[in-house]
């Protein structure tokens, strides 16, 4: 399946800040909370000792999945106490409705 290539794009885009900030390690269970993640998925995860490593393997799930995975990503993002990740989901989410 995967994702559009629109959403693609804003993921390919915003690699940087998304492989290097996301604090993917306290998302996890939230992520398979939300359907976005399965078992398998995590112990994949938590198999990369790294965070950056961690956050590149995410990424490759994510986009593998469909749209609505990325949106419950943003979404979560978005309700996440620190505000610089809030920002990062909000900045995500406006570059779809943007078109990039």
């Amino acid at each position: 399946m995967g994702v559009s290539t629109i959403i693609l794009q804003v993921i390919e885009n915003n690699r940087s800040s998304l492989s290097n900030d996301l604090p993917i390690g306290d998302l996890i269970y939230d992520l398979r909370n939300e359907g976005v993640l399965n078992d398998d998925d995590i112990d994949n995860l938590r198999a990369k000792t790294q965070k950056k490593a961690q956050n590149h393997e995410f990424l490759s799930i994510l986009i593998a999945r469909d749209d609505q995975s990325f949106y419950k990503f943003c979404n979560l993002l978005t309700r996440n106490q620190a505000r610089a990740i809030q920002n990062l989901g909000n900045h995500l989410l406006q570059q779809i409705s943007y078109g990039n």
